[in-house]
């Protein structure tokens, strides 16, 4: 099974979804709610498509984007504080990875 790789048009209409939609981006609405408005997203998404994605499978694409980027800032953190010389490890942000900070 090939995993399928969301198109950069797909991710910043996610992200700016999102960013109009803040509960949802908190995760703090109730499902009754969110789920007619991650149906709504999904339309849109797959109209940029390929990949399709059913309205689950692209909560959970935003919800790996959104872990990935606070992994991210965390190791960046770790890194700051860390002693020693060496090289700079510290990890550099996307536009889109700024927009979910």
């Amino acid at each position: 099974m090939s995993k399928a790789i969301t198109n950069k048009k797909q991710m910043e209409i996610l992200v700016r979804l999102v960013e109009e939609n803040l509960d949802i981006a908190k995760g703090v609405c109730a499902k009754s709610q969110a789920k007619p408005r991650w149906e709504k997203f999904a339309s849109e998404l797959n109209g940029e498509g390929p990949p399709m994605r059913t309205w689950e499978k692209w909560l959970k694409v935003w919800t790996d984007f959104k872990f990935n980027t606070k992994k991210k800032m965390s190791q960046n953190k770790v890194e700051q504080k860390a002693t020693g010389g060496g090289p700079n490890k510290l990890h550099t942000f996307s536009q889109l990875e700024e927009a979910v900070i």
